[in-house]
């Protein structure tokens, strides 16, 4: 049932984006045919997201109630209750746990066999949903970064969702990195090919063959980027270390900002936009940060393991 309330909300949250197609409420349409279970799934997820600006509503006006009893005093003990909750549900990360089948905190989790026999291991602070049936195995990268090794099924396409685009798995071992969205922009997909070959398909519907080696990026508006060489023998996540090739400050920030419960803060948008290389270990992030800092004259300041702020 988590999984089917995980799919439910994919969907509900699909529809209220501004690119909702009619080939994807066709899509949509055959997947509430598909089971009975899945239009009161829908609706009950639904529901529960209502409660949001209602209860804000409340808040801001406060319903009739006796005369026998001081308005104020009535209101506000409920009113901060379901602030509270609410607090509570988005610090808890409740939103993503409404979707996912599978989430990572801050290390990295061990490699997890799925139902079919593939395996996956997700990087620290990444999410993932599974729809797995008879014509195809799905697996919604929601957040985060994942590495599948894929048991063979040509009856079941294996594919990895992410970012408006989809990575059909043609024998396979391959990682899909989700970036989150950058202001102004949306969210953005790197698919790297370890074993063999994979399948790209944008939003677009452009299409490209990635070869054992080769790595490509996308974005959800259908764009996609040129075909690179990656070694696959060099280090990654996997093994405590991540490589950076020309990427923004803000890109970096995000990746290692995984792996720590210290929050790093970046001021200004040249420095946010700076771009950055090199290696750097995952196992300490915070040290990662200021080891960077120091070596590019970035200043920074911090308050314990709270908080980290980039600046000057």
């Amino acid at each position: 049932m988590k999984a089917l309330n995980a799919e439910a909300a994919d969907w509900l949250l699909r529809m209220q984006a501004p690119d909702f197609s009619a080939e994807d409420r066709r899509n949509l349409d055959a997947w509430l045919a598909g089971d009975e279970r899945r239009a009161a799934a829908l609706a009950q997820v639904q529901a529960i997201l209502q409660l949001a600006p209602r209860a804000f509503a409340a808040l801001e006006a406060p319903p009739a109630i006796s005369a026998k009893i001081p308005r104020q005093r009535a209101w506000l003990p409920l009113g901060a209750a379901v602030a509270a909750s609410l607090a509570l549900f988005l610090l808890f990360d409740g939103p993503m746990r409404l979707r996912a089948d599978l989430r990572a905190g801050t290390e990295a989790l061990p490699v997890v066999t799925l139902a079919d026999g593939s395996l996956l291991q997700l990087n620290a602070g990444s999410a993932v949903a599974f729809s797995f049936g008879e014509k195809q195995r799905v697996v919604h990268l929601l957040r985060g970064e994942a590495y599948f090794t894929v048991t063979k099924d040509p009856a079941r396409p294996f594919i990895v969702e992410a970012a408006g685009g989809a990575a059909t798995a043609l024998g396979t071992e391959f990682d899909v990195r989700l970036s989150e969205p950058a202001e102004g922009a949306g969210r953005a997909a790197e698919v790297k090919v370890l074993v063999h070959a994979v399948r790209v398909e944008t939003a677009s519907g452009a299409k490209v063959i990635l070869q054992a080696g080769e790595s490509l990026r996308y974005d959800n508006t259908g764009a996609i980027g040129e075909t690179r060489r990656i070694d696959i023998n060099g280090p990654d996540w996997r093994s405590g270390k991540i490589v950076i090739e020309d990427e923004s400050l803000t890109s970096v920030v995000e990746r290692l900002q995984r792996h720590t419960n210290t929050r790093i803060v970046i001021l200004g948008d040249d420095l946010k936009a700076r771009r950055i290389g090199g290696t750097f270990d995952t196992r300490d992030p915070v040290a990662a940060i200021e080891l960077l800092c120091r070596s590019l004259g970035i200043e920074y300041s911090g308050i314990g393991s709270l908080l980290v702020v980039l600046h000057g």
